[in-house]
């Protein structure tokens, strides 16, 4: 009796849609896993700002006490000037970051890609491959393949700048 049901479940191909059911559960299993870590690297980065900012506005709060008594030098300003451009940075990144993620489908096919790469170079900030591949929490075969139709497509080109290499668009 076992091995008639064995035979009808090979005749029907429901051996194949199970097995084939089985890989994509572990397909998505594994995606959940990578966004799981990217959503604790992200709140890391975002806790991160946060102590900055305190930091930042003890800096700002003494800056206006020694302003006040005339005491305040061009350094401190352009040092302050400077943390506030660099969460600035970082916050513009975040956002990037968190909007090419939400745009990502589970199955990450090469065209989803291809547009999250046009994403991440229309911001204005300035990646380079390895971080894209890193944000996008991608195979670096997938990414390289999306990036090599881009290429073809003549709508970005690549640019080594010391030993990275940045992506940009082509005019």
């Amino acid at each position: 009796m076992r091995m008639f049901k064995e035979r009808i479940r090979d005749w029907l191909g429901i051996k194949e849609e199970n097995e084939r059911l089985s890989n994509r559960i572990s397909l998505l299993e594994l995606e959940l896993k990578k966004t799981n870590n990217t959503i604790d690297n992200m709140q890391k980065d975002i806790n991160s700002i946060v102590e900055d900012i305190k930091e930042l506005r003890n800096e700002l709060t003494m800056a206006i006490q020694q302003l006040n008594n005339e005491k305040v030098s061009e350094s401190d300003i352009l040092h302050i000037t400077e943390k506030i451009k660099d969460i600035e940075d970082r916050l513009n990144t975040l956002s990037v970051v968190s909007d090419v993620q939400s745009t990502l489908t589970v199955s990450s096919d090469s065209n989803n890609i291809k547009e999250s790469i046009l994403q991440l170079i229309e911001s204005g900030n300035e990646y380079n491959v390895s971080d894209m591949i890193r944000i996008l929490n991608v195979s670096n075969y997938k990414f390289y393949k999306a990036l090599s139709e881009l290429e073809k497509e003549k709508k970005v080109k690549k640019t080594k700048k010391g030993n990275k290499i940045i992506l940009e668009l082509k005019a």
